[in-house]
C-alpha cells in the first residue's frame, strides 16, 4: 500500500508544479530508519513570499503556497483498513500515536541532526489517511506531531480530491497510469465528489 500512496503523493506534487525527489537519496543506508518522505520545490517559489502563515491543517492552496517541504508519509497500513475503521476518532488517534511515539517507531527526517542542513528552509509536513474530526483526539493528535517538528497535515483525501478536480484539464501525455485510471472513473461517473453527495438518492 505504502507504493500506492507515494506514487499518488508524487503525482499530487507533480501535477502542481513541484520538483519531486525521495529522501532516501539523502538518507542512504539509513533510510529504513525513517518513514518514507518526499523532498518537494515549487517551480513557481520566485513568485511567492518569503514567509507564510498556515493554519496546522493544510488543503491544495496552502501547498501552492509553499516554496520547499520535506514530507513524510505515516500510517501507511491504515490507507488499507475500512472507512468505518478510520472514521474512528479514538481508534485513528491511538494507531498514529503509536506509529509516531513507540520505542522502535520510525522517525522523521528532519529528527536527524546530521540531516539538519539539508532540511533548512523547508516545511516539515505530513501526510495521514484522515484526521480524527472531534476533540480532544484532534487536537491530541496535533499537539503529539508538533512536538516532533511537523509544521503542518495534509490529508490524503486532500491529495485525491486535488488530482480528481484537476483530471479533465491535464493533457494525455501528463497522466500517469494511476491518473489514467481516476480519468477513466471519473468519466464512468464512478467518482463523485463529496460536496455533492447531499443531493444523492
Amino acid at each position: 500500500m505504502l507504493e500506492e500512496v507515494e506514487s499518488i503523493s508524487i503525482d499530487y506534487f507533480e501535477t502542481n508544479g513541484f520538483l519531486v525527489r525521495k529522501s532516501g537519496s539523502l538518507l542512504g543506508s539509513r533510510a529504513d530508519r525513517f518513514f518514507p518522505s518526499l523532498v518537494v520545490r515549487n517551480l513557481k517559489e520566485e513568485e511567492l513570499q518569503e514567509m507564510m502563515m498556515f493554519n496546522f491543517q493544510w488543503f491544495s492552496s496552502d501547498i501552492l503556497k509553499t516554496k520547499r517541504a520535506v514530507v513524510s508519509v505515516v500510517g501507511e497500513s491504515l490507507f488499507a483498513a475500512s472507512g468505518r475503521a478510520l472514521g474512528q476518532d479514538k481508534r485513528l488517534l491511538q494507531s498514529i500515536k503509536k506509529l509516531i511515539t513507540a520505542k522502535q517507531s520510525l522517525k522523521f527526517p528532519w529528527e536527524d541532526p546530521s540531516l539538519e542542513e539539508d532540511f533548512r528552509g523547508h516545511h516539515r509536513l505530513v501526510i495521514l489517511p484522515l484526521l480524527p474530526t472531534v476533540e480532544p483526539q484532534y487536537s491530541q493528535l496535533c499537539d503529539i506531531l508538533k512536538s516532533k517538528g511537523v509544521v503542518g497535515v495534509i490529508t490524503f483525501r486532500t491529495l485525491l480530491d486535488n488530482l480528481i478536480q484537476q483530471l479533465e484539464v491535464l493533457e494525455e501525455a501528463k497522466l500517469t497510469p494511476r491518473l489514467k485510471l481516476l480519468r477513466i472513473l471519473k468519466q464512468m461517473e464512478l467518482l463523485k465528489f463529496p460536496q455533492l453527495s447531499l443531493f444523492e438518492e
